[in-house]
């Protein structure tokens, strides 16, 4: 193995080296995704070039015979040829065999001369792995130079101390162990539309979100222009019955209700007063893991504890509470169904209608499967009491059921058993409108 390809280094050893000159991450590649990537991958080929164009380096100095362009100058010279496209400076201009000796003058990409035929010296862009030892240094160096900032008639020592209690905290240090002050930029921001960004967007100039969100905004209201307002402060309505939740009810524009979640209980206010009450089966200890969606004047609610309610507006002062109903159709409830139970469990049913008996060839009932819904065999029955943990007496809801044990068999995925959704929602997806969607996580 030759010294040259010992010591060479990639455009992304490069990078990473200035990196951590400045005490940042390294990176794999200009696209793993990093905010040190963005800033390498944008900022390398600047910087690569300037160092290369700010000395006539023998390594990167080339010759080359410029070809003649048909078209000639405006003005001041006879002819014109195009520069090469690797060319980043040009250092000299000759002919007759020579590099040099010629009047000339550069014009977008172009050197006009009076001579008809041109050699060129310049600098161009070799190859990173053709870079000595020294540029190597010298690159890293430059691009991993740090920013610092000094204040009018202050000392360059003491201006770390003047830029506050935490100047501490923003400094980086190098690893020769020099400490730098990174300047403080103040921005006019004018737009918040995006609202809150999640963290995982910081330096992401690039998106418009970026640019018209912030990290955090605490008391205030986003207006439909992107300017923001302070939030009004609160005012005395009433005395609630307890700690609780309290939830925006919006019937439509000229109707907004407030409603207040407490203990086993609702209360309902419009324009500061108390207009409805109902008994709610939350108790105080879940009203933290309740979950709703709106939709028109039905308010659906859930909890991972409790059967799903929906809340029914019929006027100002009558509000119902009831369970929340599947589709049916015929004698079938369209419940989401799931096989909780090992693939190889079978369940066998005793007759083809009426009042059957099931058995599985291992436990998998309990006391809460008592008004569960199974499909077997695609057919669906209703278990009406548990005798033990392999058997469950059922009523057949679609005959004929078949009598064969098979494993081709689900239980409705919401139940007692296995839980209430946590989660749900009313979403426009693939041409659907109002498409309702529950599941039992976050």
């Amino acid at each position: 193995m030759d010294g040259k390809s010992v010591m060479a280094l990639t455009r992304i050893d490069l990078c990473s080296r200035a990196l951590l000159k400045i005490g940042a991450q390294t990176i794999t590649s200009f696209d793993d995704g990093t905010a040190e990537a963005e800033v390498a991958a944008s900022l390398y080929s600047t910087v690569r070039d300037a160092a290369l164009s700010a000395h006539p380096w023998n390594f990167a100095t080339y010759q080359a015979t410029l070809p003649k362009l048909a078209s000639a100058p405006v003005a001041d010279f006879a002819n014109a040829f195009q520069l090469p496209v690797d060319c980043i400076r040009v250092l000299s201009a000759g002919t007759a065999g020579r590099g040099q000796g010629i009047r000339y003058k550069i014009k977008r990409r172009q050197l006009h001369t009076d001579a008809d035929e041109v050699i060129l010296t310049y600098i161009s862009r070799p190859d990173e792995l053709d870079f000595p030892p020294f540029f190597d240094m010298a690159l890293i160096a430059r691009w991993g130079r740090p920013s610092k900032t000094r204040r009018r008639g202050v000392p360059a020592g003491q201006a770390d101390r003047c830029a506050g209690r935490n100047a501490a905290q923003r400094r980086r240090f190098h690893s020769a162990g020099r400490a730098c002050v990174m300047p403080r930029v103040w921005a006019q921001k004018s737009n918040f539309s995006a609202g809150e960004i999640s963290p995982n967007l910081l330096g992401r100039g690039d998106l418009r979100a970026y640019e018209n969100g912030a990290l955090r905004l605490r008391n205030v209201f986003i207006q439909p222009t992107g300017g923001v307002t302070r939030r009004h402060g609160f005012r005395f309505i009433d005395v609630g019955p307890g700690p609780g939740r309290l939830l925006a009810f919006e019937f439509n524009t000229e109707q907004v209700y407030l409603l207040l979640f407490s203990d086993q209980k609702v209360d309902v206010y419009r324009d500061g007063s108390r207009v409805a009450d109902f008994e709610a089966p939350w108790t105080f200890d879940q009203l933290g893991q309740i979950n709703w969606t709106q939709s028109a004047d039905t308010l659906l609610v859930v909890h991972p504890d409790v059967p799903p309610k929906k809340i029914t507006r019929t006027s100002e002062s009558a509000w119902d509470l009831t369970d929340w109903s599947f589709h049916s159709k015929g004698d079938r409830l369209y419940w989401p169904h799931y096989k909780f139970a090992a693939p190889a469990l079978t369940l066998q049913a005793s007759g083809t209608t009426g009042s059957v008996h099931i058995t599985a060839s291992a436990p998998v009932f309990s006391p809460d499967h008592v008004g569960v819904r199974l499909r077997i065999g695609g057919k669906e029955v209703q278990i009406s009491s548990v005798i033990s943990a392999v058997v469950v007496q059922a009523n057949v809801k679609e005959s004929p059921l078949s009598t064969t044990a098979t494993e081709d068999w689900t239980e409705q995925a919401f139940s007692a058993v296995r839980g209430w959704p946590v989660s749900v929602c009313f979403q426009t997806a693939f041409g659907f409108r109002n498409r309702q969607t529950f599941s039992t996580s976050t």
